[in-house]
């Protein structure tokens, strides 16, 4: 992954332990996703600083990644971490403004963001839990 930025690449490694982590109940890769979620934190903190990575597909891919990752771990109600890192994408994603979300990566990020939002929202009016998607099978 060496085209990756050590934010993204973490949170992506994050995301992925999680899930087979749950999938198949294995407290090693529950903890690996945790460290991986770590190791994400301050370089997405970094990037957000910087005056030029801010505005790099990564960097709002990091964010999005740790807003997954915080979706799939939170168990009991909504996690102040899901809600956290869900409103740091959309800031970003203003803050870079609309030019910069008409194909690619960005894109595929604005979809998915839109579709949180209107689930977050949809769940909000329904009841108190929040939107989870099931775990898919994973043969482990």
């Amino acid at each position: 992954m060496a085209d990756l930025s050590p934010a993204m690449e973490a949170g992506v490694l994050a995301v992925c332990a999680a899930r087979v982590g749950l999938a198949c109940r294995d407290p090693r890769l529950l903890h690996q996703s945790l460290v991986q979620y770590n190791n994400s934190l301050l370089p997405l903190q970094r990037d957000i600083r910087h005056p030029a990575l801010r505005c790099s597909d990564q960097t709002l891919a990091a964010s999005m990644a740790l807003t997954m990752f915080e979706f799939t771990e939170a168990h009991d109600g909504i996690a102040q971490g899901y809600l956290s890192h869900f409103g740091g994408a959309l800031e970003l994603l203003r803050f870079r403004g609309p030019e910069l979300h008409c194909s690619g990566l960005a894109y595929g990020i604005l979809r998915t963001l839109r579709l949180h939002t209107v689930r977050f929202l949809h769940h909000l009016a329904d009841s108190s839990q929040p939107p989870h998607a099931p775990v898919e099978s994973i043969h482990c």
